[in-house]
């Protein structure tokens, strides 16, 4: 499995936010947008797991009612990837195969000025 789910009801925010200083302390990042995850975690996923081992930089929230899950890094230069369908299966996939393969079940969103925009319109497809 690549990826932890954090306990629902316990506050699972703040537990990410540590994950990622971690890794921007571990690994020298220089840049990290930490709001963004913030702005994800608004929407009020279902649930919300962290990576593990190839996966620590990535985020899943997943929203059960619309059956999406939102895959995002505060790391700067990551895209967002929405996945439609079975989330775990696709994830282990590389970017290229996820956006040649999967085009009508994903979604890559890149960080630009209105992403958030463009992030909750996927919730309306």
């Amino acid at each position: 499995i690549h990826w932890r789910i954090l306990p629902p009801g316990e506050h699972p925010f703040p537990r990410i936010l540590e994950h990622y200083a971690s890794i921007k302390k571990s690994h020298k990042i220089a840049r990290m947008a930490p709001e963004r995850l913030e702005l994800i975690n608004s929407l009020n996923p279902t649930t919300t797991y962290i990576g593990l081992d190839e996966f620590r930089r990535y985020a899943v929230f997943y929203f059960q009612e619309s059956a999406l899950a939102v895959l995002d890094s505060p790391i700067v230069g990551n895209a967002i990837y929405v996945i439609r369908g079975d989330w775990r299966e696709l994830s282990g996939l590389t970017k290229a195969e996820l956006l040649s393969d999967n085009s009508r079940t994903v979604t890559r969103i890149v960080h630009t000025r209105d992403w958030f925009t463009k992030l909750k319109a996927v919730f309306h497809c």
